[in-house]
């Protein structure tokens, strides 16, 4: 944590920080294995599968023909990518058995993004676009008015940076499409992070995370990270901890204030939760609760983000009161079954948007109201 942010080590918040950083080590791993999350993750995955083989069937209805192709697509999502969280897959009969819904949350969610950025992507906008990429879309049973809204913003905003109108070949896949700099969450994310390390440059990731600590806090491997060595060395997790690189920024309103009222903090906001709540979007999974619940499992299990750092980044505004702050604010997470498995959070859970918490018999009463600022009102003095 920063220690010119960071409350004093005495104080209540420091306790409570403390606390809650701990309980978020156990929570994550126990979304990671949560039936929602899986499901959700799974559902994400297979609509992926689908996408990639109604493009494999356009080349005609000769089965080697479609399985070349097929492969062929395989081989374009394997392409090295700096995705740190992904729990990487090694070859394509990996990646077809984890598309195909069988995987932990790292593997499901980071497979579903790359198929995104590498094919759909490169299919909808850049020079080698295909005219029929959204009836393809269609045919696979993904959504087609949110990948259309995705494209009309991107151009929008790479035509309102240059002064000029553009076309969607203009439009460089990655940069100018996937990773939505227009939206409110990246100019959030730049705002509350820095990078100081050279090592986000790499083409691949690893963590400075021990097995063996990852274990002792509730993690799990899969058989494919089982196979996984890590250069570092074989005691090392196959996947990065983002805060080797990544780090809060100590001058951003949103970390100060949620930093006071001893809410952990790892990054700064996620743009990865916000990924995963648009590109399920498109792949028509549309339980926003269920697949907000899925981004918590897939990033704070591996420490990439805190609960509230995803949590803001997950709403649909990410400017208003809705950065709500409740452990226990889904209806999937039973109360008991969570405090057995978890523990329970220093202080009482509370939502900044409507001032509710949990009460002991899980039922809803209100909390007193704080004195502080709301944590997205310091967002707004960012945006």
């Amino acid at each position: 944590m920063l220690p010119l942010t960071a409350p004093s080590a005495c104080s209540d918040a420091a306790v409570t920080l403390l606390a809650r950083e701990r309980f978020e080590c156990r929570l994550g791993h126990y979304l990671a294995r949560h039936p929602v999350v899986l499901g959700i993750s799974r559902a994400m995955a297979r609509r992926s599968l689908d996408y990639l083989r109604a493009k494999a069937s356009t080349v005609g209805a000769e089965p080697r023909a479609r399985r070349r192709e097929l492969n062929s697509l395989l081989t374009r999502v394997m392409r090295p990518v700096a995705l740190p969280f992904s729990g990487r897959v090694a070859n394509n009969r990996e990646l077809l058995v984890v598309l195909s819904g069988e995987g932990n949350v790292r593997e499901l969610q980071g497979s579903v993004w790359l198929v995104f950025a590498h094919v759909i992507a490169e299919d909808v906008v850049g020079p080698d676009l295909r005219p029929d990429a959204l009836e393809i879309a269609a045919d696979a049973g993904c959504d087609r008015m949110p990948l259309e809204r995705w494209i009309s913003d991107a151009l929008r905003a790479r035509s309102q940076l240059l002064g000029q109108p553009v076309t969607p070949s203009e439009l460089h896949p990655n940069q100018h499409f996937a990773l939505t700099p227009w939206h409110p969450v990246r100019v959030m994310q730049k705002h509350t992070r820095e990078i100081f390390s050279p090592l986000h440059q790499a083409s691949r990731h690893w963590s400075l995370m021990k097995r063996q600590a990852f274990e002792a806090e509730g993690g799990t491997f899969s058989e494919i990270e089982c196979r996984r060595i890590s250069p570092l060395g074989p005691e090392r997790v196959p996947w990065l901890d983002a805060r080797r690189y990544i780090r809060p920024n100590e001058h951003s309103p949103f970390i100060r204030e949620a930093l006071s009222r001893g809410i952990p903090v790892m990054t700064g906001v996620s743009g990865v939760g916000m990924h995963v709540m648009h590109v399920a979007a498109v792949l028509n999974v549309n339980n926003i609760s269920d697949v907000r619940l899925a981004a918590l499992g897939y990033l704070m299990s591996t420490k990439a983000h805190s609960f509230h750092e995803v949590m803001f980044s997950t709403q649909e505004t990410c400017t208003d009161e809705n950065a709500m702050f409740d452990y226990y604010w889904h209806s999937a997470l039973d109360c008991r079954r969570l405090e057995l498995e978890c523990g329970t959070p220093s202080g009482r859970s509370q939502s900044f948007h409507d001032g509710l918490a949990r009460s002991p018999d899980c039922g809803w009463q209100p909390a007193e109201q704080s004195d502080n600022h709301r944590v997205d009102d310091c967002a707004r003095q960012v945006l």
